[in-house]
């Protein structure tokens, strides 16, 4: 009698575990993964007070604008890329470098300095102090252009540009009288292709034939100066030198016999 209540008992127990078994909700491992799929856009979308009222965590923060990082690199594209249609209108300085790949002294980089040094003609410096460094605009570089100068040292002639004694041609060799060099120096603006101008500029009226609009930028953000000899003439390519007894910068068409304290530079827009 005992006997056969425990069978009852035991087969009661077990019919109450199998029915609980069978009723569980069956997922497999394909269908879970989707519902959680589905479901994580539209707990990304909630609030952090709606997520933890549904007993989620916060949201992880995101990355605010920072506009120094973006300032900066906008700036190392703009300096690394080519300049195919124009230059920011921002104002940049001018960095000398050496054409060999050499160093000026104490490996310093040099600029062209914001005030003149003799005879009204600009010099370079390598003084770390940006505020010593001369600013310029450029305006665009499809074809030749000029440079405005924002910190100069003479409101009356606020545009870079070279100037020469006379309005000889710029020659590859040397001409007693034609004057085998230009020196840098702020200058009146000089209309496109108009040669040698008495606009007036710095060095007048020892050197009172300037031109403004002569400058190109090239590959890099490098700058090139041109020359024309005379109206209507094709702008000559020219070569700049840094000269160290002179303290100027001057441009010349020469290439040979030239003087020993002339050092071959490029220059570069920074």
């Amino acid at each position: 009698m005992i006997l056969n209540r425990l069978h009852s008992l035991v087969f009661i127990a077990a019919a109450i575990l199998f029915s609980g078994v069978t009723a569980r909700p069956q997922f497999s491992g394909a269908h879970g993964l989707t519902k959680r799929e589905s479901a994580a856009p539209e707990l990304e979308l909630r609030t952090n007070a709606a997520r933890m009222a549904a007993g989620l965590g916060p949201s992880k923060p995101k990355r605010m604008f920072d506009a120094t990082r973006s300032f900066v690199l906008t700036r190392q594209i703009e300096e690394a890329r080519t300049y195919p249609s124009g230059v920011p209108q921002t104002n940049y300085r001018i960095r000398i470098n050496r054409a060999d790949g050499g160093q000026w002294s104490g490996n310093k980089k040099m600029y062209v300095a914001k005030s003149y040094s003799s005879s009204n003609r600009f010099d370079g410096t390598t003084s770390d102090n940006s505020n010593q460094h001369l600013k310029v605009t450029v305006g665009t570089t499809s074809g030749l252009t000029s440079l405005t100068m924002t910190n100069g040292p003479s409101g009356a002639y606020p545009y870079l540009g070279f100037a020469r004694e006379n309005t000889n041609s710029l020659t590859t060799g040397y001409a007693s009288g034609s004057g085998w060099y230009n020196s840098l120096t702020s200058t009146k603006a000089t209309s496109l292709g108009a040669g040698p101008s008495n606009v007036g500029n710095s060095m007048s009226p020892g050197y009172k034939y300037s031109e403004s609009t002569i400058w190109s930028v090239e590959g890099g953000g490098q700058l090139k100066a041109k020359w024309v000899n005379g109206a209507g003439q094709t702008a000559q390519d020219t070569t700049v030198y840094y000269s160290y007894e002179w303290d100027t910068l001057v441009q010349t068409r020469k290439t040979s016999g030239l003087p020993y304290h002339f050092v071959k530079v490029n220059l570069y827009l920074v």
